[in-house]
């Protein structure tokens, strides 16, 4: 039997055995075009769509001269008559039809090619409107295709397949301003402003050349936002805002709120937590920069640990910046020179820090003054409220918040601050009405993960391009905390290569430590002296007078302030540092003495494991707390100890069954590992002890 191929899109054209062939007119090659695509069609139906202008017999004539005509040039088996009523392509015949194997996993390898591309028959209107209607299918296949694959390399934010789908979407809906919409957002959410600000102007110029209109007020507002935010986020430069490198959807994320645009129909308040050194601060005044390019007023104030008492203490530095930007013009001057006495206290910031000592200005009558003040100033401005650290804001100065932002509205008045994680849940029931009214989006920054952090070192660092080991250090040592990574990068380039602790990093360490408990003091120094994961029953021998209770609600309260964290090792559960750097700070606090005595009781412990329970696993430890405590004996009697079993393991389970003799081989005949072994074997005829043990 013959093998026909039917190519369909593109420019159509059909093979038999290989070889090209020439159908005698048009409609002949339609009709056999068209039966591929539906596999059975009536009689009445073909008729219609290729003969419709002619009368029922002629084109019941034409059509049988048609059945004849590729029933001669492709042979009788490939179409099949059901008496005279329908035809069809024969299913057992070999015809392969290359419309038939498209799905949405490969039709967008194809999607350059139209169905029938360049394909006509004069005077067959029904046929040209078939073939507009499968081209319309054709197209929306793929541009639902492209859009699930958008979706997919946006989630991972894969740039490259986000410009190749993003491509394909707008040569196809070219006149689609939703679709372009949709795809600038994509491209700024990514930090890619230059991208969507050039789909913008695509846009501008293809609405004025083909349909003579301009882009909507939506989209131009989007334009004009993205804009802002591109001049206001950090430039290529070698200035050292760190927080920035990869924080480009935060940004953008908070440009949405502020306009309530994106997934909010209305503008949002926006709490920012993470751990200290993420990069919060920076990340807010970054927020303040959008803000003043949106042509909003911004008033700020930084809450303060010890200040934390005090009543309505935020407040005074919110009011000294309204009586500022009254004074410079700013605001209204009426603002200031209102006969209202209240007011008048209110914007001097003399309000006292005290009920009791409030006088007649009770909290009443101040909260009604202070929300005449920003009703005053909200008929005119919107206002944006930033508190950094709101974790320290004093319950009154919460319930004034509060009720400024639900009497006014998220519209007029928005608020932006910063939070420690560690307070995450206090945070939360301290802005549960915000929550609960939909007017609350928070943001929680992470540290950078290693691509990001390599990123940054290739930046700042080009030196330790080739320096893998190096640049692995740096960030076991920082985690890519923001903070931590900007002082270690700033010594390496004042004194070179250094994995030291900068006298910054260690006084935001200090104060993270302060006010702990003597006893979660005295687990964490415990803690800092295993290198990597401890489990509770060797923090169980290093504190006797603990009982394990006590001890898992010590644990638990150090994971609570993010300075520990739990790791499932099987079915064990072990404890590690959330940050080495805080495990080097705390070890080297601690005195030598300390430090010697503990690494001995470890030392003599994992030796009980290793005799009485043949626990082999237990070596390299030995190891590390004699060499910690200077035991140079014990340390080469187990490193020896170390090397012959695990060197035994090595060679008897991958003995050598071939060894390929060349010229000059120096290395023939030796066995793995005997390189250290003899490393070892000098390090140890080298030393110096002088014990009966030694000898």
């Amino acid at each position: 039997m013959d093998k026909i191929s039917v190519h369909l899109l593109g420019r159509p054209y059909v093979e038999k055995n290989g070889e090209r062939v020439n159908f005698p007119y048009k409609k002949a090659e339609g009709f056999f075009y068209y039966l591929c695509v539906k596999k059975t069609a009536t009689r009445e139906e073909i008729i219609y769509v290729l003969w419709g202008a002619d009368n029922e017999n002629v084109g019941r004539k034409n059509l049988r001269e048609a059945v004849y005509q590729i029933k001669k040039l492709l042979g009788k088996e490939v179409l099949l008559t059901a008496g005279h009523t329908s035809i069809s392509l024969n299913p057992e015949a070999c015809v392969e039809v290359d419309w038939d194997s498209v799905d949405k996993e490969n039709i967008l390898d194809q999607e350059e090619e139209g169905f029938l591309a360049h394909f006509h028959i004069k005077n067959s209107y029904e046929f040209e409107e078939w073939m507009a209607s499968m081209q319309e299918q054709y197209d929306q296949s793929i541009l639902d295709s492209a859009s699930e694959l958008l979706s997919m390399a946006n989630s991972v934010k894969d740039m490259t397949q986000i410009q190749k789908y993003s491509n394909i979407l707008l040569k196809h809906d070219p006149y689609n301003e939703k679709l372009y919409q949709e795809i600038m957002e994509i491209y700024a959410s990514s930090g890619n402003y230059n991208m969507a600000i050039k789909l913008y102007y695509d846009l501008e110029k293809v609405l004025d050349e083909e349909l003579g209109v301009e882009p909507s007020g939506e989209i131009t507002e989007l334009f004009h936002r993205i804009f802002n935010v591109k001049g206001n986020v950090a430039v290529e430069n070698m200035n050292w805002n760190l927080p920035f490198m990869g924080r480009a959807e935060e940004i953008y994320r908070i440009s949405q709120c502020l306009t309530g645009t994106g997934r909010w129909e209305h503008p949002q308040c926006v709490a920012i937590g993470g751990e200290e050194g993420v990069g919060k601060s920076a990340l807010l005044e970054k927020a303040r920069q959008i803000v003043r390019g949106n042509q909003m007023i911004s008033f700020f104030a930084a809450c303060y640990r010890d200040e934390a008492d005090f009543f309505l203490r935020p407040w005074n530095d919110i009011f000294w910046e309204i009586r500022q930007c009254a004074e410079n013009g700013v605001l209204k001057e009426e603002l200031v020179q209102s006969d209202d006495e209240e007011m008048k206290l209110v914007l001097k910031g003399t309000i006292s820090d005290g009920e009791e000592k409030m006088g007649r200005l009770t909290y009443q009558i101040m909260e009604q003054a202070v929300l005449k003040v920003f009703r005053k100033i909200t008929e005119h401005h919107r206002v944006v409220l930033f508190f950094d650290d709101i974790q320290w804001m004093d319950q009154m100065s919460f319930q004034l918040l509060n009720r400024i932002l639900l009497t006014i509205g998220t519209d007029k008045v928005l608020l932006m601050c910063t939070y420690s994680q560690s307070s995450d849940t206090e945070i939360m029931e301290a802005l549960e009405k915000l929550t609960r009214k939909d007017c609350l989006q928070v943001i929680k920054l992470q540290s950078f993960n290693r691509d990001e952090t390599n990123e940054i070192l290739h930046k700042y660092l080009p030196q330790l391009d080739k320096e893998e080991e190096k640049k692995e250090n740096i960030y076991q040592m920082t985690d890519g905390n923001a903070f931590f990574l900007m002082e270690l990068m700033n010594l390496i380039r004042e004194k070179g290569y250094t994995l030291e602790i900068s006298p910054k990093t260690t006084n935001l360490i200090k104060a993270r430590l302060a006010g702990l408990p003597e006893i979660e003091n005295e687990v964490l120094d415990c803690l800092s002296l295993f290198p990597e994961k401890i489990s509770i029953e060797e923090l169980e021998l290093l504190l006797p007078s603990l009982d394990r209770l006590s001890l898992l609600r010590v644990l638990e309260k150090l994971q609570e302030r993010h300075l520990i964290k739990e790791v499932l090792v099987g079915w064990n559960i072990y404890y590690k540092f959330v940050h080495r750097i805080f495990r080097e700070y705390l070890y080297e606090r601690q005195s030598i003495g300390k430090r010697r005595m503990y690494h001995q009781m470890l030392a003599s412990y994992y030796e009980e494991q290793v005799e009485t329970k043949r626990n082999f696993q237990c070596l390299p430890m030995i190891i590390h707390h004699y060499e910690k405590c200077h035991n140079q004996v014990k340390t080469y009697e187990y490193k020896i100890q170390y090397l012959k079993e695990y060197y035994t393991i090595i060679n008897e389970n991958f003995p050598v069954l071939h060894w390929e003799i060349e010229y000059g081989d120096a290395e023939f005949g030796v066995t793995q590992g005997a390189a250290e072994m003899l490393e070892l074997a000098e390090e140890v005829i080298r030393l110096s002890v002088e014990s009966d043990q030694a000898q």
